[in-house]
């Protein structure tokens, strides 16, 4: 007997379950149909572990395996890996910064970084990063891995917030304080030590004795710091000098203390504003010392002549200083009893006391030579000679008239014709008129009485009597030149003794008031110290002697008060003395003071 049946063999699929890779806290969703019996193991992390699909949600990476039975009772089996990546959280952590400082946090193990906001941040995709804010920031890190997982992370760079610390510039008088107080840090310490009575305290006290620069360093209690510098300046006391002069054996009183001799004394006065004032008192006595020349002495020599010997009196001084003590001292001038040069020799002398006064005196030698006049007349006692006619620059006459006074009784005045309708050039009118003796006039020109002229009016303490005599110059305008001269003289008793004087036989001569010319060999060392002296206007300086030097020149008049001051370069030949033009005619004195060297002071004589 034969039978057939069939074998079925069951058809299964293989199940081929993939690994997979999930971040923490996720799941994946495995499901095989086909089967009639599931079974998953181990069941950790399973939703379901007989159940066609299941949800796994590992905490760790783990190994599943499952067996699955179909009807016909046949069986298959898989092994898969769930893998759960590994993530570390960063746990950045807040921090703390001083303005200007900057920290670095780093994170390492990701493939991509996102560092928000931007702001401080030196780059804000990368695993470090420099972080440097202007002010508290809290930041945020967003972290995945190449499994695409992701941390995030926030965190706080706070930048501490400082106290100002300006301090100022201070000004104070010596011996006085200034006070500096700054709370609120935990550490101070102030440089340099000097004159501060603290220089780890939060308040010190300054008392420097001269101007200090001061810088303080101060750290809160983060540890952040901050400078500063400051400046007490030490203001010098005030101070000024006072001369106090009295009699002697008088008193002063200063500070409660009595002096009755010259002393110097120094003293502080307080002040109400400001610092106080140190006064240095010198005490001097009141005196004076004078000293008085003799009046100038003038010498005549014969024609030809060039030097006469020529005595003076010595000028006299007194004082009234308790301790006298004077001294005379001849200052750069010839003294009596030696030759003498035709021209003006100056002669200075100065008077020292025991005090410290001085005074200075001056005369002149005039050595002249005896020259025939161009015209001489006699009337009386009344002598007049007419000397010289000379040319300016300008064509104006000079006249030169000698008077010698032979009466008893004193010049009143003398007057000088000039022509009908003419002012003469000079003198000036009200001018005062000062002859070589040094016997000053004043001047009327034109004066109508006793007939039109030029008027010379002895001034009070001028006394022209008894022999003496003086020169009187007066210049005419070019075109007036008179034949003769109708002059007179009236003394103090009220007598005239009028004359005429002709001047056809006077030559007219060239006046020297211009610069001469050097010419081959000529240097200044041949001309006099002054030239021309008297002078109309222009008068040159001879400062050979001080060649290359700084020589300062300075005129004074007959009184010693300054006029002009003119400081110049001493060269070899003459040098123009350019400050005469606008003065007067009369008596001034030039002195001549080489920088570091010797005043000298000579005569001159300036005729309008």
């Amino acid at each position: 007997m034969s039978d057939t049946f069939t074998v079925a063999v069951s058809l299964l699929i293989a199940l081929q379950l993939p690994d997979t890779t999930i971040c923490p806290g996720e799941s994946v969703s495995y499901g095989v149909s086909g089967f009639n019996i599931y079974l998953w193991t181990p069941a950790t992390g399973l939703s379901c572990d007989t159940c066609a699909t299941v949800v796994i949600q590992p905490t760790a990476t783990t190994t599943y395996s499952l067996l699955a039975q179909n009807g016909a009772g046949c069986m298959l089996t898989d092994t898969f890996t769930v893998a759960v990546s590994l993530l570390i959280a960063p746990q950045l952590p807040d921090t703390t910064i001083c303005p200007g400082e900057s920290l670095t946090y780093g994170v390492s193990g990701f493939n991509t970084y996102a560092w928000t906001p931007a702001t401080g941040l030196s780059c804000d995709t990368c695993a470090t990063v420099v972080i440097q804010p202007t002010a508290t920031t809290t930041y945020s890190l967003l972290l995945q891995n190449e499994a695409g997982c992701t941390l995030s992370d926030t965190f706080t760079v706070a930048v501490q917030v400082l106290a100002d610390v300006q301090l100022t510039d201070s000004a104070i008088c010596p011996g006085e304080s200034v006070t500096y107080a700054l709370p609120g840090f935990g550490s101070y310490m102030w440089t340099p030590s000097t004159g501060l009575n603290c220089i780890t305290c939060a308040t010190v006290i300054a008392r420097p004795n001269t101007t200090m620069t001061y810088s303080l360093l101060v750290q809160d209690s983060v540890g952040c710091a901050q400078r500063d510098t400051f400046t007490v300046v030490v203001l010098p006391l005030p101070a000024r000098t006072e001369l106090i002069q009295f009699l002697p054996g008088g008193t002063v009183t200063l500070g409660g203390i009595n002096y009755t001799q010259p002393d110097t004394v120094m003293l502080t006065l307080p002040a109400t504003v400001g610092c106080d004032t140190v006064v240095t008192y010198v005490l001097q006595f009141q005196t004076t010392a004078t000293i008085t020349c003799p009046n100038n002495v003038i010498v005549s020599i014969p024609a030809g002549d060039t030097l006469a010997i020529v005595d003076y009196t010595l000028p006299t001084a007194v004082t009234d200083c308790p301790g006298g003590g004077l001294t005379f001292t001849l200052l750069n001038s010839i003294p009596g009893g030696n030759l003498f040069a035709l021209g003006v020799t100056e002669i200075c002398y100065r008077v020292n006391d025991a005090c410290g006064n001085t005074d200075i005196c001056c005369f002149d030698v005039v050595v002249t030579a005896q020259l025939p006049p161009c015209d001489v007349k006699v009337n009386g006692c009344l002598r007049y000679e007419l000397l010289s006619i000379k040319l300016d620059s300008l064509g104006n006459r000079r006249y030169s008239i000698r008077v010698v006074n032979n009466c008893a009784e004193a010049l009143q005045y003398a007057a000088f014709e000039v022509p009908s309708g003419v002012t003469a050039v000079a003198p000036a009118q009200g001018a005062v008129f000062t002859a070589v003796s040094g016997r000053s006039y004043d001047v009327q020109n034109p004066n109508f009485s006793p007939f039109y002229s030029v008027w010379f009016k002895a001034r009070p303490g001028t006394l022209l009597q008894a022999g003496a005599a003086d020169v009187f110059e007066y210049k005419l305008p070019q075109q007036s030149a008179p034949l003769y001269l109708h002059v007179t003289a009236k003394l103090v008793n009220n007598q005239s003794y009028p004359a005429i004087l002709n001047t056809f036989d006077c030559p007219v001569q060239p006046y020297p008031n211009l610069q001469p010319d050097p010419g081959p060999g000529l240097q200044a060392s041949n001309f006099p110290l002054l030239f021309p002296n008297p002078t109309d206007g222009i008068v040159f300086a001879n400062l050979s002697a001080w060649v290359g030097q700084t020589v300062e020149l300075r005129i004074t008049n007959a009184q010693g008060q300054g006029l002009h001051t003119r400081t110049l370069v001493a060269d070899d030949f003459p040098q123009v003395v350019d400050s005469v033009d606008g003065l007067p005619g009369g008596l001034y004195f030039l002195e001549i003071h080489p920088v570091g060297g010797q005043r000298l002071v000579q005569r001159l004589v300036i005729q309008r």
